[in-house]
């Protein structure tokens, strides 16, 4: 017998409360009954498809190309990754028409550890959404009424910038008390669930209109959005000393609603993710352009 538990959340998860019920053999009635497991296991991070390369080690990338050559293995083929190293982009395969893909090596390791930061990491895949976009790119939508990759960015930074102010002023004067994990209230919960967070289910409704990108963006965005982005990490960093799941702070949109602090960095990490998924497709798709064009 398998059994499914939702996994909302990284770590141990207990099996829980489990009900056996059944209408046999009359099915007229139905007998039930409740079956405590003392079962837990532990939920680990889906990996991701085709994720960004890591870094390299702290010998830098020429020990890395040495390794290459010297003990280290073809092990096949994956999907290019804006920055991958020119020298592991499969050219063969580019001149046959079969797609960019980059050659992945296994052994070696000549390079070093590496030094993983998420935070680095998620700006580096950031960058490389738009950085080397012409601003007809940046601009490109692929159906009308579809928000751009430029647009996309400009949301989301302006997101930042109507949340981040409201919950830095309510740190003000609170008293120190960190808290071990994000626990939005059931109202929060249900906002997440149905407004932000990435899903097929999650309902879509006409951004606020201090939110609402414009029609054309400047390529300046990328940086501005990086900076909001900074500034979100540094306000991260600054309430891991207080209590997130009790202080509240006024809802930039809604002024009688008030959100935990804690809420609101939920809000923003799912809300950034759905729209940088977004702005992904759009560079995806088949018909986006290759070189600089005038925007649709």
């Amino acid at each position: 017998m398998t059994l499914e538990v939702p996994a909302p959340k990284r770590g141990r998860i207990a099996l829980g409360r489990v009900t056996l019920s059944s209408d046999f053999p009359v099915g007229l009635w139905r007998g039930w009954a409740y079956i405590h497991f003392p079962l837990a296991g532990v939920v680990f991070p889906a990996p991701e498809a085709d994720a960004p390369p890591l870094p390299p080690g702290r010998d830098g990338e020429d020990a890395q190309s040495e390794s290459r050559d010297g003990d280290a293995d073809l092990s096949g083929l994956r999907s290019y990754q804006p920055g991958d190293p020119l020298q592991r982009v499969a050219w063969k395969a580019v001149a046959r028409g079969a797609g960019w893909h980059t050659k992945h090596f296994e052994g070696g390791g000549s390079n070093g550890p590496a030094d993983l930061d998420w935070n680095g990491i998620n700006a580096k895949r950031q960058k490389a959404l738009a950085k080397t976009l012409t601003p007809g790119q940046l601009n490109w939508t692929p159906a009308p009424g579809v928000w751009s990759i430029g647009q996309c960015l400009e949301h989301l930074y302006l997101t930042n910038r109507e949340y981040l102010e409201p919950i830095s002023n309510s740190l003000m004067g609170a008293e120190y008390a960190g808290v071990q994990d994000i626990k939005p209230g059931w109202f929060g919960r249900w906002f997440i669930r149905n407004y932000i967070e990435p899903s097929s289910k999650t309902r879509r409704a006409r951004a606020p209109r201090k939110i609402r990108p414009g029609a054309q963006v400047d390529p300046s965005i990328l940086d501005r959005f990086l900076a909001s982005n900074h500034k979100a990490r540094e306000l991260v960093h600054r309430a891991r000393n207080y209590d997130i799941n009790r202080i509240r702070f006024r809802n930039p949109f809604i002024s009688v609603v008030r959100f935990t602090v804690g809420t609101g960095f939920e809000i923003l990490s799912k809300h950034q993710r759905r729209h940088l998924l977004q702005a992904e497709r759009v560079r995806e798709s088949l018909e986006f352009p290759a070189s600089a064009t005038s925007p649709r």
